[in-house]
């Protein structure tokens, strides 16, 4: 595959960019993954541009901006400290990475403690079966209180392949508890 000239690339962020907007302001499904495809592409423009550059400059903020909006907040974290260690930063560009950079860590911290809704009658409940890796073993069923509960059992288990995962939603407010389980795995 060909190299993408500089040109092309702002071709396709600004495309990028317009499509990841207007899914952001019709609600629409792939938002983030809209906003993802311009983090990954300011990412490739910000590698072949200095940092000390007003493009540069562009570039990375957008990079790092973009993966907050697309819920990247793990990648926007890590790019930002990436740019900050660059030699030729500025102090106005480090200081706008040092903020995106806390509000990517703390958009990590709402995700993290985020639990299903809360609920008296308890009207929901997480039943997950796990699959291991390579084969090994049987799958197993476990039920669980809230996502946050199912979140911290699969960072425990590193033999784990993939998760299905049911609500049982037994009368609740289905628009809210999808929200939550979105929030909580994206």
């Amino acid at each position: 595959m060909m190299p993408l000239d500089i040109k092309t690339l702002y071709s396709l962020v600004t495309d990028a960019i317009r499509k990841a907007e207007a899914l952001d302001d019709l609600k629409a499904p792939g938002v983030r993954d809209a906003y993802l495809d311009v983090s990954l592409l300011e990412e490739r423009i910000a590698s072949l541009l200095p940092a000390s550059g007003e493009e540069g400059a562009i570039a990375r903020r957008g990079a790092v901006t973009a993966a907050i909006d697309a819920h990247e907040f793990t990648r926007a974290e890590e790019l930002a400290a990436r740019y900050s260690a660059e030699d030729d930063i500025d102090i106005s560009l480090n200081a706008d990475l040092a903020d995106l950079r806390r509000q990517a860590a703390s958009g990590i911290d709402g995700r993290e403690n985020r639990s299903m809704p809360s609920d008296p009658a308890h009207n929901y409940s997480i039943v997950a079966r796990f699959i291991p890796k390579h084969g090994n073993g049987h799958a197993t069923k476990q039920t669980f209180s809230s996502i946050s509960e199912l979140r911290r059992a699969l960072r425990a288990s590193d033999m784990v392949e993939s998760v299905r995962v049911e609500v049982n939603l037994k009368g609740r407010n289905t628009d809210e508890l999808c929200e939550a389980v979105d929030e909580a795995f994206s």
